[in-house]
């Protein structure tokens, strides 16, 4: 809840296309979602006796983890392509209302 006379915070898919498409396909999607996916991988791979140390199966798994992670971030970016033209269409319809 924002606090009184401030203003309220703008919708996720808003500060995703202010950011910019590289940095939610590079930032967001490679390192912030395909890094944690890789180094899980790894315990994984550890845990069912796939790989016998784990830094060698995280630096195996981070080409994985990283274009897993760059379709996050497209995904992400496209999600809010879509939310910014039904915004977009919603206002138009508004404003053919008024």
């Amino acid at each position: 809840m924002p606090l009184p006379g401030s203003k309220p915070p703008e919708p996720e898919w808003q500060r995703v296309l202010a950011r910019g498409f590289w940095r939610t396909v590079l930032l967001k999607g490679s390192l912030g979602w395909g890094l944690p996916f890789a180094a899980l991988f790894a315990v994984v791979q550890q845990i069912t006796g796939r790989a016998a140390e784990f830094l060698p199966a995280m630096l195996n798994a981070l080409p994985l983890g990283f274009v897993a992670g760059a379709a996050y971030g497209w995904a992400v970016w496209g999600y809010a392509c879509i939310q910014s033209v039904k915004a977009r269409l919603r206002q138009n319809e508004e404003d053919e209302e008024s």
